[in-house]
């Protein structure tokens, strides 16, 4: 069987021929043998088959098509081949029938032929038959997954597919043998075009060729043996062998209920010039079945040279970096045995990218370091998963045909680094840029929802360009909070006190700092903002078999903001940077300071992404002031790292979004138990087989609530503990 493929098209200018093709059995006494008695009702039963089959007039239609373009009009004419492969599915039982049918004795024209073979299986004589010839994607342990595939082809009159099937024929059993009631008649499942294109004067050397319709669609693929068999698409896509300024034959099966009106075609040569040309149909329209033909080139205007972007991959699918034929790349992270599926991909865009865009499949990172780039009628940037975009330097992206650069569609965007993004868009009100987290029916959420964790992001004023489009400035910064060492902001006087077996210090309102390594007092008054500093990777102490965390705990109600990492490295603002922590870190930290608080507009921040065992143990545990959990971007978890972190924050209503498709051993252990007001999480890990890493995690939380899952990962209720799943009586979502 070979592998070959199809397309649609052309103008007023086209002509039409028309193929069908007609099979007809004979009766009882000349079709079957070897079959003595007539089987059992619903018996499996092997029939030798032979059918005479005949073409009849300009109705023959079957794969081996042979082009005669010299008439008026041209015409294609149906042939056997003795290669055919010939199914038959039983519509009745539901079931295909095993071996197929081959045309033998082909006459000299071969317009005649026997339809001979071995079929095996249950046929009664009141069933319904589909005879189907020349799958290009057969599986004959799943016939419901079989189709014919219209999407990718590669235009050459050898490599047409004009496969085809025949429906609801009549098959009767008679002392033995299988007749069929009535003729079979075949049906040719789509048109066959024949294309060739100039820039105007000079033929195009055609290296790919996208079609696509103004209006009404095409079928994409169909499935001969599910009743609802056809999905319509919006494109098709010709990758000739090696470029060519020949003729390209292409096939496409047209969707009769809305067919296209118009097409369009878009070529890009072996050079990476871009042309385009807009067709009416004929008259009455496409229709399956037909051969449409232009005896002159179609002229193309020319529309952009491609330039490729600077792509640098951190970590993506087999390190492939070259685009498909829709000048798309299309980016997996790599792939992760223990979930089965692709993790988080990373990867950096550079340079000028002109007709060039970018899917990405999973959770990605893309830094954007002095791109200039440029895609008509669709978002550069497309994805359903949380993206990341770490800007560096001057960034620009025009989509003059779109009304978004930037589609993250039912998932966030967040903006990190230091730069600009500016964004050239069709549309005046939806600001270039869409993510859950940003676009809400009917306006858009404040633009500081965009900004990562320790940045701020700021949008420019609307630029009308008096052209139909506008364009957007964004600007990214490290937030002040990033590089603001742990404050505690008094808001009544009182005293904080510090229990620690460690070196560390601390200062009042920027002043002298202070060095503290036992038990301290420091007494404030309402609005004094304590800071505090260490350059131990640890502020636990560890003595032989006895664990001596650090505490500070307010009695009066204290603010709470700035980077944890002043507690790791106290060197001027280096902590700004700091991404790694250590074990034990900050176990127990603020564990029953009860008085702490959020701040209204500043945040606390935890931007470790390189964690280890333990390090966040019991940090907020009994922080029943916390309403607001600080953001944890880490998506690699070490052993009992985030375990009873917010044990007992009964005010706690959001978790912060659980990013790790992996868990460790006993990572969220007992993490939110307590916390009685929580009633939303969000927890993207699909492998959760780790010893005791859902222990107890969502124990005593809201009755109610919503769970958000990652896509395609199976989660269950909890345990009565609430222990390794969501609570019963949560609405479950994924993203």
């Amino acid at each position: 069987m070979k592998r070959k493929n199809y397309i649609i098209s052309l103008a007023s200018a086209l002509l039409m021929g028309t193929m069908a093709l007609s099979l007809t059995a004979c009766s009882s006494e000349d079709n079957i043998a070897n079959n003595t008695q007539q089987p059992a009702q619903g018996e499996a039963r092997t029939y030798t088959v032979s059918i005479p089959a005949t073409f009849s007039g300009d109705e023959a239609q079957t794969r081996a098509v042979t082009f005669d373009n010299s008439g008026t009009p041209p015409t294609a004419t149906g042939s056997f081949e003795t290669t055919e492969n010939i199914y038959v599915y039983n519509e009745t039982k539901a079931a295909l029938l095993s071996g197929t049918l081959h045309p033998s004795d082909i006459s000299a024209d071969k317009k005649h032929c026997q339809l001979a073979g071995t079929l095996t299986g249950t046929i009664d004589a009141s069933d319904k038959l589909t005879l189907v010839y020349n799958m290009n994607s057969f599986i004959t342990g799943d016939p419901n997954a079989c189709s014919f595939t219209y999407v990718s082809q590669e235009g050459s009159e050898a490599g047409l597919i004009d496969g085809g099937m025949a429906t609801g024929v009549s098959a009767t059993i008679s002392s033995g043998t299988l007749t069929t009631a009535d003729p079979v008649k075949f049906k040719m499942q789509q048109a066959i075009f024949r294309l060739k294109f100039t820039d105007g004067t000079n033929p195009i050397t055609v290296k790919s060729l996208l079609i696509k319709p103004t209006t009404g669609s095409y079928i994409a693929y169909y499935s001969p043996f599910k009743e609802d068999n056809r999905y319509s698409g919006d494109r098709i896509g010709v990758s000739p062998a090696s470029a060519t300024s020949d003729y390209l034959y292409v096939a496409v099966c047209i969707n009769e209920s809305g067919a296209p009106s118009e097409l369009t075609f878009t070529v890009t040569d072996n050079a990476g010039k871009v042309y385009s040309a807009t067709k009416a149909a004929p008259t009455g329209g496409f229709k399956n079945g037909k051969y449409y033909y232009s005896s002159d080139a179609i002229p193309l205007t020319f529309q952009m040279q491609l330039v490729a972007p600077t792509v640098t991959w951190t970590s993506v699918k087999d390190g492939s970096v070259e685009p498909d034929m829709n000048n798309m790349y299309i980016v997996n992270g790599p792939w992760v045995e223990s979930i089965s599926n692709y993790g988080p991909a990373e990867i950096a865009i550079s340079g000028t990218s002109t007709g060039y865009r970018f899917s990405m499949a999973q959770e990605s990172t893309i830094k954007l370091n002095g791109l200039t780039a440029t895609y008509e009628s669709n978002p550069f940037i497309t994805t359903s998963s949380p993206l990341t975009l770490d800007i560096s330097g001057a960034n620009s992206i025009t989509c003059k045909s779109s009304t978004w650069a930037i589609s993250v569609s039912g998932s966030v965007l967040r903006l990190s680094g230091s730069g600009t993004l500016t964004v050239t868009v069709d549309n005046a009100d939806n600001y270039g840029l869409y993510a859950v987290n940003y676009y809400e029916p009917y306006h858009f959420s404040d633009v500081s929802t965009l900004a990562a964790p320790g940045y701020t992001v700021t949008r420019s004023a609307r630029t009308d360009n008096a052209d139909g489009t506008y364009t957007w400035t964004y600007t990214v910064a490290p937030s002040t909070d990033l590089a603001t060492p742990l404050t505690l902001e008094a808001t009544a006087s009182g005293r904080i006190q510090v229990s620690t077996k460690v070196t560390m210090s601390y200062s009042v309102d920027g002043g002298t700092r202070v060095d503290i390594s036992d038990a301290t007092t420091i007494n404030v008054t309402a609005g004094q903002k304590v800071s505090f500093y260490s350059t131990n990777s640890s502020l636990v102490k560890i003595e032989g078999v006895i664990s001596n965390s650090t505490y500070i705990i307010p009695n009066i109600p204290c603010y709470v903001y700035g980077n944890v990492m002043s507690l790791i490295d106290d060197s001027g603002t280096g902590f700004a940077n700091d991404q790694t922590i250590a074990d034990n870190a900050l176990k127990g930290l603020f564990m029953n300071a009860d008085q702490l608080k959020n701040h209204p507009t500043r945040c606390i921040l935890l931007p470790a992404t390189t964690l280890e065992n333990n390090c966040y143990e019991n940090m907020f545990y009994g922080c029943t002031g916390l309403t607001v959990a600080p953001d944890l971007p880490a998506t690699e978890l070490k052993t009992k790292c985030y375990k009873h972190m917010f044990y007992g924050c009964t005010n706690l209503t959001t978790a912060p979004d659980l990013l790790a498709p992996t868990l460790a051993e006993g990572c969220y252990f007992s993490m939110f138990e307590g916390c009685t007001s929580l009633n939303y999480v969000k927890c993207l890990a699909t492998s959760v087989s780790a010893e005791d890493c859902l222990y107890k995690w969502l124990k005593g939380v809201s009755a109610t609530g919503t769970f958000v899952k990652a896509s395609g990962a199976s989660w269950s209720e909890a345990d009565g503990d609430g222990s390794n799943g969501y609570p019963s009586g949560w609405t479950v979502t994924s993203e």
